[in-house]
């Protein structure tokens, strides 16, 4: 008996792990391009939309009553986010995360960032 790999463990220790996705499909073109949704003009603008990375939500469970959920946002607020201002990842500058402004109370946050960004795939500075 061979011993097992963790999980995501490479054979030969190189390349990526996970892999970097595939964001062609001429499968997804053919078909979107029959339903003629979008001139032909504005196709590559089309594709090169649908080909970047969504950005990453979260929010705070709770509401204004609950201390523990205003707690926890104050921190989020004062520790993370204040740090966050400034900060460079593999040259460009990161966005901090924004409240989103039609849920009430600062309990809900976007971060315009990729997630293999958040989760540490860049040189930060």
């Amino acid at each position: 008996m061979g011993r097992k790999r963790k999980h995501g463990a490479r054979e030969n220790g190189e390349g990526e792990y996970p892999p970097a996705p595939v964001l062609e499909s001429q499968a997804f073109e053919s078909f979107y391009k029959g339903q003629q949704l979008v001139p032909e003009s504005e196709w590559e603008d089309f594709m090169a939309t649908l080909r970047r990375p969504l950005g990453v939500s979260f929010r705070i469970t709770g509401s204004a009553q609950d201390p523990q959920a205003l707690a926890l946002r104050e921190r989020i607020e004062r520790d993370f986010v204040a740090k966050m201002q400034g900060m460079v990842v593999d040259g460009q500058p990161l966005p901090p995360p924004v409240p989103i402004a039609w849920l009430p109370d600062r309990l809900c946050w976007r971060f315009d960032v990729s997630r293999a960004v958040l989760r540490g795939k860049g040189a930060r500075r």
